[in-house]
């Protein structure tokens, strides 16, 4: 308990300034997701919305059967840039904290988000993966559709969905990429999709094995996001504020009560087997 006192007596979550990260078009270093969609739903709550749609959560079997367009470039994860933790964010993520840091320049922001989590990298990568069930994970995300999956050979899934945000139900189109092998889930507004928040928004997460902390796996999400030019500045600096946070806030709540329901199936199944 020493150890974490001094991390705990600090006030908010410190905002760093972030080093270059290379980011390009249509990619933000490494780290769906939030997802796309409560990663954007903790940018545009608050703004305009579309139709509240019926309760959906399927695979559409109609459309488009391609995802040439659209579709976020996946780096190796070797090549994506890494950045060194200060002593502080490592006391931050020992004392079960997260790290965030993130800069905005105008109507462009980005920012990097760190969390540890008591699962395993495998269940964490399937949570990030299970782009159907956001709607019963993330808070923000009220409904998901996913319209088109594509697996490919070497294992990578890529998947076009629309999510609808928050309680005005903003409608977002992105499209969404699994890399099981390098663990990552990237993810990017779907250009076919009409965003009215937002003319940019993407990220990768991604997910690795801590070798001196069995049982946790480190989670990074990074991502870059550019407000339209209709989005009143006020709403995106309160926004931008927020964003990250809506983001992630609750992948590490999820994951851990699910992975405290499996230790609780597996005791009890134990117990049976021995009577």
């Amino acid at each position: 308990m020493a150890l974490c006192a001094p991390a705990r007596a600090s006030v908010g979550v410190p905002v760093l300034p972030v080093p270059p990260l290379r980011l390009q078009r249509g990619f933000a270093p490494p780290g769906a997701l939030c997802p796309v969609g409560s990663l954007i739903g903790g940018f545009v709550v608050g703004a305009s919305c579309g139709r509240r749609p019926r309760r959906i959560c399927k695979v559409a079997r109609a459309g488009r059967t391609d995802l040439e367009v659209g579709a976020p470039p996946l780096q190796a994860a070797e090549d994506l840039p890494r950045i060194a933790l200060t002593r502080f964010e490592q006391q931050q993520l020992l004392c079960g904290e997260r790290v965030q840091r993130q800069e905005q320049h105008g109507r462009e922001g980005r920012g990097v988000v760190v969390v540890d989590v008591v699962a395993s990298p495998s269940t964490v990568l399937g949570c990030l993966g299970a782009f159907g069930d956001y709607a019963s994970m993330i808070p923000v995300v009220q409904d998901v559709e996913v319209t088109f999956q594509d697996l490919m050979a070497d294992g990578t899934r890529r998947s076009r969905c629309s999510f609808w945000i928050s309680r005005f139900c903003l409608k977002v189109s992105a499209v969404l990429t699994v890399d099981p092998l390098a663990g990552i889930v990237s993810f990017d507004l779907d250009p076919e999709g009409s965003q009215m928040a937002l003319s940019e928004a993407s990220g990768v997460w991604r997910v690795e094995a801590l070798p001196d902390a069995p049982g946790r796996t480190r989670v990074w999400l990074h991502s870059r996001l550019r407000a339209c030019r209709l989005l009143p500045m006020f709403i995106v600096e309160y926004a931008a504020k927020r964003a990250l946070k809506r983001a992630t806030s609750w992948l590490k709540p999820h994951l851990e009560g699910q992975n405290h329901s499996l230790e609780l199936q597996g005791c009890v199944a134990g117990s049976l087997h021995r009577i």
